[in-house]
């Protein structure tokens, strides 16, 4: 149950449920642009005139009023500057409000926060201030009621009590043979947003990728959120009744790195970096993980190559060049015979980049490098990046879904250190079954193409 912290950082599927129990002060819209929540509006007070490099600002708060918990209890200012503390003090979060400094009450229902940040080489330093702290907010400012979290203790983990449009009611086994569970959420009937939730109840259940689409079209499920495009692709073709499904809301695009950490002593060598770049078959990795069904795109995020251009180098895939570079690396090094390099390489302990970590480890060797795979849970491995302690690692595999603009200082270190996309895939945010006015036309996704294929 720890996993639902509102101030930590967890795996999408569990952030898509804690978005129902708890609000932020911010939240993005379909098209992930950041509107106002449990803040009805925030203002720059005050900002930098002088914003060669460092920007200043203050940004005040109004909170909304008529705002309750789920026990009843009306939401305070108190609580604000409580939950932007604890985010603040979070061991997977705290780097992603760095450019928080202070936050403090303002007024009966005002918030002010001073913010600075780096802003040297942006045109509009002030406007993209004040836009990132909304983002950021958006992201990790999840209110909850300080004096619950003060009396309760872990108490107030495992009974979490948000303002969000449902309420947590129980998390329970529902299928022991298999370990499967559920998360029970009701309805609060006293939302703050007119009008929602227009549900009474949802099951939020655990289950294998290989019974979803089984379970969507038996009708035992109603949604199914972060489908793959493989996953919505054979829904697709087994329907015999077109439009029995239907895409609720728009793709989410994944970018996967493997990233040099700025800490290795064989990435500064630009032959090493040339050898391990060549020595990568990114299209024979997508195949293997996802049968074809992703992007390989040029090497380059869509938004990271307007950030950092010369970093995601591209090298056409050729083994055995690399092997010659490494073993004239070795040779410098005063070697007495060619052996192999060895990395190491940090990765969250999950199927889909353990099976990626395997298949890199098999061509890397083949091109002159040994990988040493250390596996953390999600919760280690982000306190790992958070930290940017990567002292002990050669490569970090990161996946990133938001505009590298508004990430991180700790995450751009990361992406400005340099290394290599190696794919790019999409997920449906929501696949559902149709509503009772009967089956809707199937149309495929406007956001990207049906079918998915090799880019390079």
């Amino acid at each position: 149950m720890w996993e639902l912290d509102p101030h930590e950082d967890i795996p999408t599927h569990l952030d898509d449920i804690r978005r129902q129990i708890y609000d932020t002060l911010y939240e993005l819209d379909v098209n992930g642009e950041p509107k106002e929540s449990i803040a009805e509006y925030c203002s720059a007070d005050s900002y930098s005139e002088d914003v060669e490099a460092n920007a200043e600002m203050t940004i005040v708060c109004k909170i909304r009023s008529g705002v309750f918990f789920h026990d009843g209890t009306e939401l305070i200012p108190e609580d604000v500057v409580f939950s932007v503390n604890r985010v603040k003090s979070s061991r997977t979060l705290s780097s992603a409000v760095d450019m928080i400094k202070d936050v403090k009450l303002a007024g009966q229902k005002e918030v002010t926060f001073l913010v600075k940040y780096n802003v040297g080489g942006i045109e509009t330093p002030n406007k993209w201030l004040f836009e990132r702290f909304k983002r950021i907010m958006a992201r990790t400012s999840y209110i909850v009621r300080k004096k619950h979290f003060k009396d309760a203790g872990n108490w107030a983990i495992e009974y979490p009590v948000g303002t969000g449009p449902f309420y947590f009611k129980d998390w329970k086994i529902w299928d022991t043979e298999n370990s499967r569970s559920q998360i029970i959420l009701y309805k609060n009937k006293s939302y703050w947003k007119v009008d929602y939730p227009k549900t009474d109840e949802l099951y939020f259940r655990f289950m294998p990728n290989s019974i979803w689409a089984d379970g969507l079209s038996k009708g035992t499920l109603s949604l199914v959120y972060r489908m793959s495009y493989k996953s919505f692709k054979a829904l697709k073709d087994k329907d015999l009744k077109a439009g029995a499904y239907k895409k609720a809301k728009r793709l989410i695009y994944s970018y996967q790195y493997l990233l040099f950490s700025p800490y290795s002593k064989y990435f500064s060598e630009v032959g090493i970096k040339q050898a391990f770049l060549s020595g990568i078959n990114r299209s024979e990795l997508a195949k293997f993980d996802f049968d074809g069904n992703v992007m390989v795109n040029s090497g380059r995020s869509l938004y990271s190559s307007c950030v950092f251009p010369e970093k995601f180098q591209v090298s056409a895939y050729n083994p055995s060049q690399s092997r010659t570079t490494v073993a004239d690396f070795l040779k410098s090094l005063g070697a007495k015979k060619a052996e192999k390099i060895p990395l190491n390489v940090l990765i969250p302990d999950d199927s889909e980049s353990i099976i990626i970590a395997a298949e890199l480890m098999k061509q890397l060797y083949e091109a002159g490098f040994i990988l040493k795979i250390k596996k953390l849970s999600f919760a280690k491995y982000s306190a790992v990046v958070n930290k940017g302690a990567f002292n002990s690692y050669d490569l970090v595999f990161y996946n990133m879904d938001e505009n590298p603009l508004f990430a991180t200082p700790k995450k751009l270190l990361l992406l400005a250190n340099g290394g290599i996309q190696l794919f790019q895939r999409y997920s449906f945010y929501a696949m559902s079954r149709p509503e009772n006015g009967g089956p809707k036309k199937f149309t495929p996704p406007a956001e990207g193409p049906v079918d998915l294929k090799d880019m390079e």
